[in-house]
């Protein structure tokens, strides 16, 4: 397979895709700075769980940030979801 297209098997998470699982926050690097096609890989997961109805789905893409740098503000970015979930 030529590089840059992605391959979307049995092991790829899109196949995964239902209405009924649980809340999903995907968080990416800048795709200019990202493994090649990552931001739009979870683009394509996002909008098949849209396209099935699951409405609870995040994404976030994390301009000046790649691969390696995305963990330290993707842990604030959880940390306030699972906050502003929780019942008040």
């Amino acid at each position: 397979m030529p590089a840059g297209i992605p391959v979307v098997d049995e092991f790829a998470p899109v196949n995964k895709a239902r209405k009924d699982t649980a809340p999903i926050v995907l968080i990416t690097g800048d795709r200019q700075l990202e493994m090649a096609d990552r931001y739009e890989e979870n683009a394509l997961l996002a909008s098949v769980l849209k396209n099935t109805g699951n409405k609870r789905i995040t994404l976030y893409e994390l301009q000046g940030f790649d691969h390696g740098e995305v963990a330290a503000p993707a842990c604030y970015l959880i940390a306030n979801y699972i906050k502003k979930s929780l019942p008040r």
